[in-house]
């Protein structure tokens, strides 16, 4: 990141100094030939040093949301809405829960113990309770840029 500011840093100075010594010197050539050229790249990495900001002041804190879950349900997790990496669920008990992962076709089963399972499931990825569940459950979902342990 620091390498990335020293040298935005670097373009802006370089500009500004262009500018002034085309002031005392007369037309520089190169500048005067690509200027719309080195405005264009200096705009585009200010605008990805300020994208690369933004995302780490956003990412430095997990996103956490109460989920139910419902018996014969999927709905969609949460990890893309939030741009995260990695997510968790922290149940109370034991609980079987179905996932369908786009590419892999039908859903699949997976028993979540109480306490934080790390799933780590990709964008897109849906998840409910079986059909024949008894009732809907709580869950405690975290979404991170850190992962936390190892994936089920």
């Amino acid at each position: 990141m620091n390498h990335l500011i020293a040298g935005g840093t670097q373009a802006i100075v370089g500009n500004l100094t262009g500018k002034q010594l085309d002031k005392v010197t007369g037309d520089i050539p190169y500048l005067a030939e690509n200027g719309a050229d080195v405005h264009r790249d200096i705009k585009t990495i200010a605008d990805c040093m300020l994208y690369l900001c933004k995302k780490e002041d956003k990412n430095t804190k997990p996103y956490y949301e109460r989920i139910t879950l419902q018996p014969g349900t999927l709905i969609p997790m949460l990890n893309e809405a939030h741009d995260r990496n990695y997510n968790m669920a922290l149940l109370s008990a034991a609980t079987t829960v179905n996932f369908q992962v786009i590419g892999l076709g039908q859903a699949f089963s997976l028993s979540l113990m109480p306490g934080w399972n790390v799933l780590n499931m990709p964008d897109g990825t849906l998840w409910g309770l079986p059909s024949a569940a008894a009732a809907n459950v709580s869950i405690l979902y975290c979404a991170s840029d850190v992962m936390f342990g190892n994936a089920i």
